[in-house]
């Protein structure tokens, strides 16, 4: 789906029959994907604690739906309809306008990547001073991405730009955290600049993310 908020949002408009007609586990899904992407604008300094509430309970709507339909499947009842409030849908709807498309990246931006989670590798080894949470928080995502780039190879749809733009935050915080904040700044420079002038993108609000990453050199 290329907008998690919007495919959500279609779903709480419909009446109950044609509810009970969407598979649970594509809302779920998007949802986790609103979470991802929150996450990546809260590495960059945005501010996401209101529209964090609204998956919280999306979550729990949806977890409200899949015991309502087995009471249904059960008792042969219609198991209602399942709702959000007006404020929370009126902030999916926000969300809706703002979640960013999926990027594309360039095939030397694609080759950058393996580069940069090598050379994060070897900063993370060689740094002692970066707190050991923060380290965690690297080493996590790069599983991610690493996992992304086999889905990647595998199947030859992008998704990989999500974990790279919470690994580019990771990399600032920890050029600003640690004893050797030459060595990160290398990594962004060597690495993540050229990443993410390679990503082909057609959105302002991507470029407008883009461009704050780029400022970070300045």
């Amino acid at each position: 789906m290329s907008n998690p908020a919007e495919y959500l949002l279609n779903f709480f408009q419909l009446n109950s029959r044609d509810q009970h007609r969407w598979p649970l586990r594509p809302l779920l899904e998007a949802c986790n994907a609103i979470d991802d992407d929150l996450a990546t604008r809260n590495q960059l300094g945005a501010s996401t604690d209101s529209f964090r509430k609204v998956t919280q309970y999306v979550g729990t709507a949806l977890y409200e739906k899949a015991t309502k339909d087995l009471q249904r499947i059960e008792t042969a009842g219609t198991g209602g309809r399942c709702t959000i409030d007006g404020p929370l849908r009126d902030l999916l709807g926000v969300l809706a306008t703002q979640i960013t498309p999926r990027a594309i990246l360039n095939d030397e931006a694609s080759a950058c990547v393996v580069s940069l989670i090598q050379s994060v590798k070897e900063t993370i080894r060689i740094d002692s001073s970066l707190p050991n949470e923060l380290k965690f928080y690297m080493l996590q995502t790069i599983t991610s991405l690493e996992l992304e780039l086999d889905k990647t190879a595998l199947y030859g749809d992008f998704s990989v730009e999500d974990a790279l733009m919470r690994l580019f935050g990771l990399i600032r915080r920890a050029e600003e955290t640690s004893e050797k904040p030459e060595a990160w700044r290398k990594v962004w420079v060597d690495w993540g600049i050229p990443i993410v002038q390679g990503m082909i993108v057609n959105t302002p609000q991507f470029l407008l993310g883009a461009a704050s990453l780029l400022a970070i050199t300045s």
